[in-house]
């Protein structure tokens, strides 16, 4: 699963830094090519210590910084693109991924998510993230300041393996069906 989104990613032009943790030598030597690898030892404290390490690797005429989950998989290059896109014309802001709102309790939530941008601002505040809420803390205070792209891919999260074979068969599926559409187009 991460090397399918690192091969989306491939497509972009983009710095590829990859922050691992468990299973860090079995991850290794599955890619395929080498990347900027940074491995965290605290990687169970939760997400906020890989983002705080992968921005100990950035480069001083670093402008940005782009955090993307390979939990992920059905985001594709021209989502990021997109996102890259949108980001380049207010390089001041964030600029994230937004998906459909969603219903917690009574309330409709905007559902705010990575990928997303950060400027150079945010930099310091990523670095010294220490916790499992991530960047998300930062999206959700920072809604006058952000601009955002609506990508519904956001929504497809994979966490176990039941999860992936899930994804895989409604990828299928719908295969199947545009399949069956075409061939239909073209016996009519």
């Amino acid at each position: 699963m991460l090397q399918h989104c690192l091969d989306k990613l491939e497509h972009c032009n983009l710095e590829i830094i990859l922050v691992i943790g468990a299973f860090a030598n079995e991850i290794k030597d599955s890619l395929d090519k080498q990347y900027h690898i940074v491995e965290n030892p605290r990687w169970s404290s939760g997400m906020g210590t890989s983002i705080a390490l992968g921005m100990t690797a950035l480069q001083k005429s670093d402008e940005a910084i782009m955090i993307m989950l390979a939990d992920q998989p059905a985001i594709t290059s021209s989502d990021v693109k997109q996102l890259l896109c949108n980001w380049s014309s207010n390089p001041e802001q964030i600029c994230c991924s937004y998906s459909e709102p969603l219903v917690e309790g009574n309330k409709l939530q905007m559902h705010l998510t990575v990928p997303a941008i950060f400027p150079l601002q945010y930099f310091l505040e990523l670095s010294n993230l220490d916790d499992n809420i991530g960047a998300k803390a930062i999206l959700k205070r920072e809604t006058e300041k952000l601009t955002h792209t609506v990508i519904p891919n956001t929504l497809i999260n994979i966490n176990t393996t039941d999860d992936w074979d899930h994804w895989l068969q409604q990828l299928a599926a719908q295969h199947d069906i545009l399949e069956d559409n075409h061939d239909e187009i073209y016996t009519q």
